[in-house]
């Protein structure tokens, strides 16, 4: 019986440093945290312990990770995009809506921000380029009528 214990404990000791490693290289949410511990074939109550410890010494907290994420990816992704990436990271919707609030919701200073980029300054875009900007940054996230109506009012200012 007492081996059992021992064999417990090597367990979460393993699993602590790796949970260590896996920090060093990037951030993580609790979600993804358990997931590759799991994927790493430790049991469920040695994953339990250890992101717990964890979340406890500050190693992990989802809202900071969620509101850092979002500040990071906000300039280059629609709201709705991160808030996507979040959920699929495991983050529980209460911080993501914490977090967003925090951000604002007008997209289109970045949606001219991006379509600048994208559009040479001499050349009006066709109908079939207008259409791959808008794909493009659909893709990202953005609303069709938004990007529509940006690109409209920067061919407008920009060529008449």
């Amino acid at each position: 019986m007492n081996s059992g214990i021992r064999n417990n404990d090597d367990e979460v000791t393993r699993a602590a440093q790796k949970v260590l490693v896996l920090l060093a290289d990037m951030d993580r949410t609790e979600a993804e945290l358990k997931k590759r511990l799991a994927r790493y074939g430790f049991s469920d109550e040695a994953v339990s312990a250890v992101v717990e410890d964890a979340g406890k010494k500050g190693y992990i907290d989802d809202e900071r990770y969620a509101c850092r994420y979002i500040e990071i990816m906000r300039k280059k992704r629609s709201l709705r995009r991160i808030e996507y990436d979040l959920e699929q990271k495991g983050v529980s919707a209460e911080i993501i809506d914490r977090c967003l609030s925090e951000a604002g919701d007008d997209e289109k200073p970045l949606i001219r921000k991006l379509l600048l980029k994208k559009i040479p300054s001499e050349e009006v875009p066709d109908f079939q380029e207008k259409n791959r900007l808008i794909a493009s940054l659909s893709r990202k996230g953005f609303r069709v009528s938004d990007i529509v109506s940006v690109l409209d009012t920067l061919i407008e200012n920009r060529y008449i």
